[in-house]
């Protein structure tokens, strides 16, 4: 059991060869199998698995390292497949879909209980489309089942949009990428879903709001991306996403940039004096939105493999000529942060927190390296700051209410966590660590059961919230239902150190030593300094 803060771990594969080639019949061989493929599509390329095989679609959770709560996409063959796995297609979608599909959108529908729970991440609807590029069509054809397939790339990187992108991030992870060219549209599809009458744009993409509306007849209702959180509805909807290595700055004014050497230009149509050529690179010198799109994640790809000064580089020399400007240090910070360097961040942003006083950025990254470092007292000073800022920032006031059960201010926690619970009723997130905090501190056990089942209930395939529940049975000494859940996490996540203990405490209070003790040490392998641990695999 461990409080949830939608934290990305680095996960270590087995290295498998990986091969580029044109053979539909092996790629289907393969997804057959239960394996992952890279495919083209007309949007981006995306990596594939069989959408009803949750083995197969949690190895692309693993190698995309994306977290369990961004559900997927399911990629169809045919109007009629897609029938077969959704319980209802409104009369407004099924027009979008005969006008739009094959092609770049994507529907947002109530599911059937033939699809996995994994690829919407507990949710009602799932995501589904029909991709419009001959080689993928021909795959799924040959299939007897949709492809979950978001893009091929590292979570939060760019999406690919040429096999040698996949190649570049993914070789070594996954044995085959289906080389079909260039996208032909370059950006990811449009995503629409459909509540009450209304049509609903949740992801802007290749297809226009405006074609949309000539379609329908009737107004787009846009999607209120500020209530946009760690749980998305469906794809592409988190804060951070499509993030290129080099950092990317709104130049404005092309003075500001004089001082530093070795940067690159993304422009429209028209190259700027004074850089290099091959450092910049134009969308459409046509002036074409078209070719501007399909080119644009082509670009960031190529300024990436320039090597142009990265974040940390930049970061100093935005600070150093730019000193007014918060996002020299934003930028320098979140390569500290990167680094797991708190103290690197205090010490650049500590004595310009007054200047930037203002900026809940600032104010925020503050508040977490102090927390990280057990600067408690600082740590909420600065959350204190971000609130101010935005005052139901759910990240600010997480990070808080951890914070206070951490001092063991308990009646300030359970506050925030009302409060979290009243804002978002399906903030999953606060239900579990509020059931956290209750079995850590020993009391209310059957309400802490209330809030974890509420959290399951909304993200059944949560290993943070599988394990909290578990360790609730076990504490009420119900262990065969404590075994059953924390196992279960352990099957989405098993080299998380604490669930991994949780299970030993669990086989010792059967009379199963010697698997205890395995336990033991396969969490200590994880977590080499832990103290209490150490005295469970070697008990004096």
């Amino acid at each position: 059991m461990e409080y949830s803060n939608v934290l990305l771990g680095i996960c270590i594969f087995v290295q498998v060869i990986t091969k580029t080639g044109h053979s539909i019949q092996e790629a289907a061989d393969l997804l057959n199998k239960g394996q992952l493929v890279a495919i083209p599509t007309e949007t981006v390329y995306g990596l594939a698995a069989n959408g009803l095989d949750q083995d197969a679609v949690s190895q692309i959770f693993k190698v995309k390292r994306r977290p369990l709560s961004n559900p997927l996409i399911l990629h169809f063959k045919d109007l009629n497949s897609v029938s077969k796995y959704v319980s209802n297609i409104p009369t407004e979608a099924k027009k979008i879909a005969q006008e739009f599909w094959p092609g770049p959108l994507t529907l947002l529908l109530e599911k059937t209980a033939k699809i996995p729970n994994s690829v919407n991440s507990g949710k009602q609807k799932i995501a589904v489309r029909i991709p419009n590029h001959p080689d993928t069509l021909k795959l799924l054809a040959l299939l007897d089942f949709p492809l979950a397939a978001p893009s091929a790339n590292l979570y939060g990187r760019v999406s690919p949009t040429k096999a040698a992108h996949v190649s570049k991030q993914l070789s070594g992870s996954i044995p085959y990428i289906l080389d079909g060219g260039m996208s032909s549209k370059g950006i990811e599809s449009t995503i629409l879903g459909f509540e009450n009458g209304k049509t609903i744009l949740y992801r802007l993409g290749a297809i226009t709001t405006e074609e949309i509306e000539d379609c329908i007849g009737e107004k787009v209702f846009i999607y209120d991306h500020n209530l946009i959180s760690d749980q998305p509805i469906t794809s592409g909807m988190v804060k951070y996403h499509y993030a290129p290595q080099t950092p990317i700055y709104d130049i404005g004014d092309i003075s500001k940039i004089e001082t530093i050497a070795n940067f690159g230009y993304i422009g429209f149509n028209k190259t700027i004096d004074d850089v290099p050529n091959e450092n910049q690179f134009l969308l459409s010198p046509e002036s074409d939105l078209n070719i501007a799109s399909k080119n644009l994640y082509h670009a960031l790809h190529y300024m990436d493999e320039k090597q142009l000064d990265k974040a940390a580089i930049l970061g100093d020399k935005l600070i150093a000529n730019f000193p007014e400007d918060w996002r020299g240090y934003y930028s320098r910070s979140l390569v500290f942060m990167n680094e797991k360097d708190n103290k690197g961040v205090i010490s650049l942003l500590a004595p310009v927190s007054s200047t930037f006083e203002k900026i809940f950025s600032i104010q925020y990254l503050l508040g977490l390296s102090n927390y990280q470092i057990k600067e408690y007292e600082e740590a909420e000073k600065f959350f204190v700051n971000a609130l101010k800022i935005s005052p139901e920032s759910k990240n600010v006031l997480h990070s808080m209410a951890i914070l206070y059960d951490e001092i063991d201010q308990f009646e300030k926690s359970d506050s925030i966590y009302l409060k979290l619970i009243t804002i978002d009723s399906n903030d999953a997130q606060a239900f579990n660590n509020y059931a956290y905090s209750l079995v850590e501190r020993g009391i209310e056990l059957e309400k802490a059961l209330e809030l974890a089942s509420k959290a399951i209930e909304i993200e059944p395939n949560n290993a943070s919230y599988l394990d909290t529940i578990g360790w609730i049975y076990y504490k009420k000494n119900n262990f065969k239902k404590a075994q059953y859940y924390i196992e279960t996490s352990l099957t989405l996540n098993n080299d998380n150190s604490v669930v991994l203990e949780h299970l030993g405490d669990i086989m010792m209070k059967i009379n199963k030593t010697s698997d205890a003790m395995n336990f033991y040490r396969r969490a200590l392998s994880i977590d080499k300094s832990n103290q209490r641990l150490k005295e469970k695999v070697s008990p004096e």
